[in-house]
């Protein structure tokens, strides 16, 4: 038996999934299995099978007619997983070299999840790493977000103890909390114990082609026991060069999208105990979608759908949150939330004029305060 199981879906894009095995092939860590689901593929990747099958243990399957999507491809390869250990990997990203070593030396503990570190590109493997080897740090501008961090993990933790200990509390804010959005909110970068997932009975939604990871990871962190976090453990999350002719998933234009965004939150407040940190964040996200990204839609959009439709759909989704969870934001996008309840579209239209003027303030005085500081790094040079 292999010690990793690596879940890998494919529907398209060869030339992504070539350089995902090339990139697989450098890992310094050897035993894992590599099960491939293919989601009805429109290519034919017989070829890169019989090259790698030479180089991994792989073991591929296909979906039966009627089923589709990642969700899909997903909970096949748990089903036939044989490591004790479990990693999705999606076709078009790639991990790098030590990132199974570090996070198999964490497994030593005997934890429930390891968790890593997300990046996200545009670059293959090679421009990615030369990028990273030649970006600039400002050590100060970095010690400044790092405080940042770590302030916001210490309120948190402290926060949510009342429930979780402070192990299981980091988790949930590096994996959940302290991600933005909730496209980025994954189960990409993670290893998962087996065995806890399988006592758990965890599984994806196939019901949901976008938003299907919050339905395995929302109750997988409800239930977690221990976990530890490897920085050194990086997945690196491609985006496609021309996401018109060829998008990721995250790229789909779809007008099912907004529908599905509510849906899925709808559905995973099922899954998680209600007055718990888990249910809380996700209740955070939805709040924080609207008043960050939808809101700006809902004032400048010259479709009509964001006023009406969208508008009322995600009034119903938010009417469903905790009350305490307004209490993390400030007094602007308390009124907004309270507005939006009420049904009130000019209210809310109100408080988004306020908010993007306060904005547009602070850019001003963000960005002259750069040129002072560059300024200072020149005299101090002389």
């Amino acid at each position: 038996m292999h010690t990793i199981s690596i879940i890998l879906p494919f529907f398209k894009y060869k030339h992504y999934l070539k350089e995902c095995l090339e990139n697989l092939e450098q890992s310094t860590f050897k035993d894992f299995e590599l099960i491939i689901v293919l989601d009805h593929p429109i290519e034919n990747i017989d070829d890169l099978l019989e090259k790698y099958n030479a180089i991994f243990d792989i073991r591929v399957y296909e979906l039966p007619e009627g089923a589709s999507g990642s969700a899909a491809c997903r909970n096949v390869g748990i089903q036939e997983a044989k490591g004790a250990y479990l990693y999705f990997l999606d076709s078009d990203d790639y991990i790098l070299e030590d990132t199974l070593q570090n996070m198999i030396k964490a497994m030593d503990h005997d934890v429930d999840m390891v968790y890593g570190m997300l990046n996200h590109t545009w670059n293959n493997k090679a421009n990615y790493l030369h990028k990273v080897e030649n970006k600039e740090v400002d050590e100060e501008d970095l010690e400044e977000r790092e405080q940042r961090r770590l302030n916001k993990l210490s309120n948190f933790v402290t926060f949510a103890s009342y429930e979780k200990d402070e192990q299981q509390a980091q988790a949930i804010f590096y994996t959940m909390d302290n991600r933005k959005g909730i496209r980025t909110f994954t189960v990409l970068g993670n290893l998962y114990n087996r065995d806890f997932v399988v006592r758990n009975h965890l599984r994806f939604n196939e019901n949901f082609r976008y938003y299907s990871d919050m339905t395995f990871m929302c109750p997988l962190l409800d239930k977690l026991n221990t976990a530890l976090r490897v920085e050194d453990a990086i997945y690196v999350k491609r985006k496609h060069n021309d996401p018109i002719n060829e998008p990721a998933l995250s790229q789909e234009e779809n007008d099912n999208r907004f529908n599905e965004r509510c849906e899925a939150v709808e559905y995973t407040r099922t899954l998680v105990k209600e007055e718990g940190v888990v249910r809380f964040c996700l209740d955070r996200k939805i709040v924080s979608y609207f008043v960050a990204r939808m809101s700006k839609k809902i004032r400048r959009s010259q479709d009509e759908l964001w006023r009406t439709v969208y508008f009322e759909r995600i009034a119903q989704t938010i009417d469903g949150i905790r009350p305490e969870v307004m209490n993390r934001y400030k007094r602007n996008s308390k009124k907004m939330v309270s507005y939006l309840k009420n049904r009130d579209l000019k209210g809310v239209q109100s408080c988004v004029r306020r908010k993007l003027g306060i904005k547009k303030f602070f850019r001003i005085f963000k960005r002259q305060n750069k040129c002072i500081k560059k300024g200072k790094r020149k005299n101090t040079k002389i």
